[in-house]
């Protein structure tokens, strides 16, 4: 009987932290994975939407405090290509924010 109340728990426990993703960790978890696919280090018109899309959301403090930093460099990084400069770790740092997504129970 324990061992079956400890895994109800668990199961509640794990589906209260799915339904913890706020909206905005969504929206912007939804997008990144939609531009995963893309050569964004080579498309200016994706690099371009990625700073309008995701620039406001990780500037202006909606997001989690854990996903925040990863969509920040992400951000940081196109703006840097668009500039001309390098952005060596853009597609790692997409990976990373990802994965931060799916942690949270994206």
């Amino acid at each position: 009987m324990g061992r079956a109340t400890a895994g109800l728990v668990a199961g509640l426990v794990l589906l209260a932290g799915c339904a913890s993703v706020s909206d905005a960790d969504a929206r912007a978890c939804d997008y990144l994975f939609t531009q995963q696919d893309s050569d964004l280090d080579e498309d200016l018109p994706a690099l371009e939407d990625v700073v309008e899309e995701l620039g406001p959301v990780a500037e202006g403090g909606t997001l989690s405090a854990d996903l925040q930093p990863f969509m920040q460099r992400v951000v940081s990084d196109a703006e840097r290509l668009l500039d001309g400069r390098k952005a060596r770790y853009l597609n790692s740092h997409v990976l990373d924010a990802l994965s931060v997504c799916m942690d949270q129970g994206w």
